[in-house]
C-alpha cells in the first residue's frame, strides 16, 4: 500500500512496524554503501556517519526530527551542501539519465535487452499527493459560522464559490503540502494570475499580516483540537533558519524563514516570480 511519508505523519500497528523496518534498512544501506565508498581525493570519507543510539520501539512511530535522528545522522561538507541546494533542479535529471544508462548496460551484459522507455518508467518518482483538504475544510467551517476569510494576496473576502487553496511556494517548484504552505486565495487569482509562479519578495511583504493571521487562526488558536504540533513539525523540517524544534514556532519567524526560502528559489533556481501589483484589481484590508 502506498503511504504518504511526510514529516509529522503518525503511524501505528503494522504500519509503524513496516516504517520502522524500512528506516532501519535505509540507514544501514547509507552506512554500508555511499558512506563507505565515496571518498575525497585524500582518501578520507566524504560522508560522516553517526549511527543512531537506539531505534524507537513500540506500536507507534511519528516522523519527526527526534524519531529520524534516532536512526542516525549524515554530515556532508558545507560547500557540497550549498552546491547541491543551488543545483538541485539539475541534479535529479542527470542522476536518472545515468541510472538509465547503467541499467541498460547491466541488462546487455546479461544478454537481455531492455527498452529505454521501460527503464525510464521504472525510474519515475511517485509524486506526493497534492493535498489541500485540511485547510479547505477549516476554511469552509469558518465560513459556515459567519467568520470572514480573506484572500491572502488581494484581501478580497472569499466565499465557497471563489475559494481556492494556494500553494504559496508552487507545487511544481517545491512539491510540499505542509500547512504553512497552504493559504486561502481567490480562485481567479490562483488559477489565472499566480498559477505556478513564486510570489515576489514585495508580494510576500505585503501579505505578511494576512499569512501570519491565517496560520494562527486556522492552525494554532483552536486549542487542543488544533494543528499546532503538525504545523510546528512541518515548519521546522522544511523551512530554513528555524533552529531545533525545542519549543513552539513563533509565527513571525516562520514567515521570515519563508522569505529566505523564496530568495533561494528565485536566485538559485530562477523560478519565475509573480507580483500582486500586476493585478488590475485588488483590495487590501486595513
Amino acid at each position: 500500500m502506498r503511504q504518504e511519508l511526510r514529516v509529522g505523519r503518525d503511524f501505528s500497528g503494522n504500519e509503524a512496524t513496516a516504517i520502522r523496518s524500512a528506516l532501519q534498512d535505509a540507514a544501514r544501506l547509507i552506512r554500508d554503501m555511499p558512506a563507505r565508498h565515496i571518498k575525497l581525493q585524500s582518501g578520507a570519507p566524504l560522508l560522516e556517519i553517526s549511527p543512531g543510539e537506539s531505534f524507537p520501539r513500540g506500536s507507534r512511530i511519528i516522523l519527526d526530527e527526534t524519531t529520524l535522528v534516532a536512526f542516525g545522522t549524515v554530515r556532508i561538507p558545507l560547500y557540497l551542501w550549498v552546491a547541491m541546494q543551488k543545483l538541485v533542479s539539475w541534479i535529479e535529471p542527470v542522476l536518472v539519465a545515468e541510472w538509465v544508462r547503467q541499467m541498460y548496460a547491466f541488462a546487455a551484459g546479461q544478454g537481455r535487452r531492455l527498452e529505454s522507455s521501460e527503464i525510464e518508467t521504472a525510474m519515475r518518482w511517485s509524486d506526493s499527493e497534492r493535498t489541500t483538504g485540511v485547510p479547505r475544510g477549516i476554511t469552509l467551517a469558518r465560513m459556515s459560522v459567519g467568520h470572514p476569510v480573506y484572500c491572502v494576496w488581494t484581501g478580497k473576502r472569499l466565499t465557497e464559490q471563489n475559494l481556492d487553496i494556494d500553494h504559496c511556494i508552487p507545487w511544481s517548484t517545491w512539491p510540499c503540502s505542509d500547512l504553512w504552505n497552504l493559504l486561502p486565495c481567490d480562485r481567479r487569482v490562483n488559477q489565472h494570475q499566480k498559477r505556478e509562479r513564486l510570489p515576489s519578495f514585495a508580494t510576500l511583504h505585503r501579505a505578511m499580516d494576512a499569512m501570519v493571521s491565517w496560520w494562527g487562526e486556522a492552525y494554532i488558536k483552536p486549542g487542543e483540537g488544533g494543528l499546532r504540533r503538525q504545523f510546528d513539525t512541518e515548519a521546522y523540517a522544511s523551512l530554513p533558519n528555524l533552529g531545533r524544534p525545542t519549543e513552539p514556532c513563533d509565527l513571525e519567524d516562520v514567515y521570515a524563514a519563508l522569505r529566505i526560502l523564496q530568495v533561494r528559489l528565485a536566485h538559485d533556481q530562477g523560478v519565475p516570480e509573480w507580483n500582486v501589483s500586476t493585478l488590475k484589481e485588488y483590495v487590501w484590508r486595513q
